[in-house]
């Protein structure tokens, strides 16, 4: 069953359910009305009746009942149980339990037959042991109510199959942005193209999902083509340290009687090309797992955090660096640890110089940041845009090894915990990167 066959039959059973329930109560209201009236208009012909003793009843008329009907019975049952026929043409059957009732000084109202035809009556003492007894014929009122139940039955049909109308138009609304979006879903799994439009700018439940799943599929959308370009730019890379060492193999392979000295060259270039193929592969590897980890935020000490990255450096480099000020911060430790590494890293790569690696640390306005300064030849302005690219090298930098990725790196750290780097020259001379990061820790965003 589809939901919106659910949501019709639930809209029809409560107008159902509401509907018989307001039925029920004014059927049982107008029975009882009725009821009453009848009641009064019996007692107001019993007093009349009573007023008379009983003398020069036949005959007379009688106050109307209701207005139902003519067929008025009224009788004086004596103690003997004789019966004197007051009005009508045929006495009411009177149980003997009501006329002892009555005896007793309670009058009753109950209900008799009076030539078959059903009647309401009412008996009450008289002088003596004698019970005055009238009664109303009620064939009449029996009439009415049942017209009165078709007619609320019949309405009660009605606006049973009105509500089921309605609730199917009210159900295909509600759930046409679900079909949408089902229909998406399903396109999607079937064949793979995520440039799937379903946003719509209404404010209710399902705009919102609308728009969170048009934001799902813009985010796997980008995810796609950074996937796409980083195995692209991966395989143009990974092409250089591959072809150089087949090339240096197959010389091998072809000339076995090589003289010591070119043979240990052409060792060192396989030896070299296998390092830098190694690092590539690492940085790959770290990159991925950057973009895909699930790490929980927790409290860090930010300057202990960057000394813990120092102490990956090797060891001259790890020497180099001066750690100043302090901030604590909610962050996910292990991802921003490899990015404050790899940014020591590049310092001391374009510093080779031995000075001091200055790190600044600091917290303010909600944000905190870690500044890595060299006393390198800085970053030329024609290479400031793209110094954050994957794989990208400045011409200065090709002849130092590396794969083009430990900034890439920081980049996709700041940008998956909503934060930004930068990087600039200082006027002293040397590079200045500024990692800025949230103090308190956000949702994983896309790069």
């Amino acid at each position: 069953m589809s939901l919106r066959t659910r949501l019709t039959a639930v809209i029809a059973v409560i107008v159902a359910v509401a509907t018989v329930a307001v039925a029920v109560a004014a059927f049982s209201a107008t029975r009882r009305q009725l009821s009453l009236e009848l009641d009064r208009s019996l007692a107001r012909v019993a007093r009349v009746a009573e007023d008379t003793d009983g003398r020069g009843m036949r005959g007379q008329g009688l106050p109307p009942v209701l207005r139902v009907g003519d067929e008025v019975v009224a009788q004086v049952v004596g103690g003997d149980g004789r019966v004197q026929l007051l009005a009508g043409d045929a006495p009411a059957a009177v149980p003997p339990r009501v006329l002892a009732s009555a005896r007793a000084g309670d009058p009753v109202v109950f209900t008799t037959q009076v030539s078959g035809e059903p009647y309401r009556a009412l008996a009450r003492p008289v002088a003596g042991d004698a019970v005055l007894v009238v009664a109303a014929d009620v064939s009449e009122q029996a009439r009415v109510l049942r017209a009165l139940l078709v007619r609320i039955s019949l309405i009660g049909l009605l606006v049973g199959a009105l509500a089921a109308a309605v609730g199917w138009v009210a159900a295909g609304a509600l759930v046409a942005p679900l079909r949408r979006l089902t229909g998406a879903a399903e396109h999607v799994s079937r064949t793979g193209d995520l440039d799937v439009d379903v946003r719509t700018e209404a404010p209710d439940e399902a705009g919102r999902l609308s728009r969170a799943f048009d934001e799902m599929l813009a985010a796997l959308r980008a995810s796609q083509a950074q996937q796409q370009q980083l195995v692209d730019d991966a395989g143009h890379e990974l092409r250089t340290p591959i072809a150089s060492i087949r090339s240096n193999a197959e010389v091998l392979k072809r000339h076995p009687d090589l003289d010591p000295a070119t043979r240990e060259q052409i060792a060192d270039d396989v030896i070299g090309e296998s390092a830098e193929l190694t690092t590539l592969v690492n940085a790959l590897v770290d990159l991925a797992g950057v973009s895909g980890a699930a790490e929980p935020p927790s409290e860090v000490d930010l300057a202990e955090l960057v000394r813990g990255a120092a102490r990956r450096l090797p060891s001259p480099d790890r020497d180099r660096v001066q750690v100043n000020g302090t901030a604590s911060a909610v962050l996910r430790a292990a991802q921003v640890q490899r990015a404050v590494t790899n940014l020591l890293t590049n310092a001391a790569k374009f510093d080779p110089s031995g000075a001091p690696i200055e790190v600044l640390v600091a917290r303010t306005d909600g944000q905190v940041q870690v500044v890595v300064r060299d006393h390198g030849p800085g970053i030329a302005p024609a290479d400031l845009p793209h110094v954050f690219a994957r794989f990208y090298r400045a011409d200065s930098a090709r002849p130092t090894p590396g794969s083009g990725l430990g900034l890439a790196i920081v980049h996709d750290v700041a940008a998956r915990n909503g934060g930004t780097v930068t990087a600039s020259t200082h006027p002293g001379g040397g590079a200045v990167l500024r990692l800025t990061l949230p103090a308190t820790p956000v949702a994983a965003a896309g790069r």
